[in-house]
């Protein structure tokens, strides 16, 4: 939005006043990269939930397609923005989204392997 005006000062100068409104629109910005891996995320944590044997590579398989995913919404997010040399808060958003499902395979994988190893009797205290 831009508004200007024009009148002279009490010294007889003309004087030209020009307000200029930046925004951003952030609706791309959202419906591209933030509900998309708050999806992503909120389905990597519902595979907490089957914690069965057998379902082991499932969960593995699910991490690792929301993880090649969110690293392709990350790139894409990552080229449509400016170039800068810090570090920006969608890049923190975007880091942790790829790192949560890494957390959740070796979560898994730790319990699966502490349950195998219950179940051959070597962990007695548990």
């Amino acid at each position: 939005m831009v508004n200007s005006t024009s009148q002279i000062d009490p010294d007889g100068y003309p004087v030209l006043t020009v307000t200029l409104m930046l925004r951003r629109n952030f609706t791309p910005l959202v419906l591209n990269t933030f509900l998309p891996t708050f999806l992503l995320t909120f389905i990597n944590q519902l595979t907490n939930y089957f914690s069965d044997y057998g379902t082991l590579e499932g969960i593995i398989a699910v991490n690792a397609t929301i993880m090649m995913t969110i690293g392709s919404i990350f790139i894409s997010t990552f080229n449509s923005l400016p170039a800068s040399t810090y570090i920006k808060m969608i890049d923190i958003w975007m880091i942790v989204n790829l790192i949560y499902p890494v957390i959740i395979i070796s979560c898994h994988t730790l319990m699966c392997q502490l349950t195998r190893q219950n179940k051959k009797g070597l962990l007695s205290s548990f």
